[in-house]
């Protein structure tokens, strides 16, 4: 069976049946005209056909291939731009540990999150060593796959990583503001530090150098090695620990003036 193409009909015959009286069709062009739609002929009678015809319905876009543009490539995936697309992978998370000969006070709490275990004898911790995740309404952690929908269930979600409890820990760095005056035989140094621990604050003169430790009583830790400009006589020099600072007062080696306290 075959299919006319003429406009109008589309059915399927036989061509031992195909007489002049066979297919209704159009013989015009459409016409459209304020909302109405319909042929310039009336409806035609003859036989069917099945040689190919243009569609009056379809634009005719061959005669602007001389001016469309090249279409545009898709660009070939090459080792090194499928190297940018691979998601950065998170890095390894640093454990910190307390010193082994640590002195760990009586109910200390653990600092590992996902822990919080007050101290009562020596324990396995089980915790997080990575960073909290926060994602389109989920909660987790960046070191194992569990997440939560709700903050409480997120403090619930169990540690994955099996060690030793943190419940001393890097205590936190503080800053301290020092200035000096000086003679021809000596320089005194004043490190400003309200509200020192005494009992664990340190002072190292030693020829070049002058070495500061200062714990507060809130448990942060002031560090600092200052390379003197000039050698000086540790036996000579003295410090005091005061209330609010430090006073160091450092015996010159040599006679003379010193444009600043440290080397560099």
């Amino acid at each position: 069976m075959t299919t006319c193409t003429r406009n109008g009909c589309g059915k399927t015959y036989d061509e031992a049946t195909n007489t002049a009286m066979s297919c209704q069709y159009h013989t015009g062009q459409p016409k459209f005209h304020e909302g109405r739609r319909g042929w310039t002929c009336c409806p035609a009678r003859g036989p069917h056909a099945h040689t190919p015809k243009n569609d009056p319905f379809k634009a005719d876009l061959t005669k602007y291939d001389d001016v469309l543009p090249e279409p545009v490539k898709k660009a070939e995936a090459t080792p090194e731009k499928e190297a940018e697309k691979e998601p950065e992978k998170e890095p390894e998370p640093v454990i910190e540990e307390d010193p082994v000969d640590a002195v760990v006070p009586a109910g200390a709490t653990c600092k590992r999150s996902g822990c919080n275990r007050k101290y009562d004898g020596p324990s396995s911790c089980v915790f997080h060593p990575g960073h909290a995740v926060f994602h389109e309404g989920r909660q987790g952690w960046s070191c194992c796959r569990a997440r939560a929908t709700g903050f409480d269930e997120f403090l619930q979600i169990p540690g994955c990583t099996t060690g030793r409890h943190l419940f001393i820990g890097k205590a936190e760095q503080a800053k301290c503001r020092m200035d000096f005056f000086q003679s021809s035989a000596k320089l005194v140094v004043s490190v400003y530090a309200r509200k020192l621990d005494k009992q664990k604050s340190k002072v190292v003169v030693e020829r070049q150098s002058l070495s500061l430790h200062v714990e507060y009583m809130d448990g942060k830790v002031y560090d600092d090695v200052i390379e003197l400009f000039a050698e000086v006589d540790p036996e000579n020099s003295t410090f005091e620990l005061l209330t609010t600072k430090i006073e160091i007062s450092l015996a010159k080696a040599a006679p003379g003036e010193w444009p600043r306290l440290a080397s560099k």
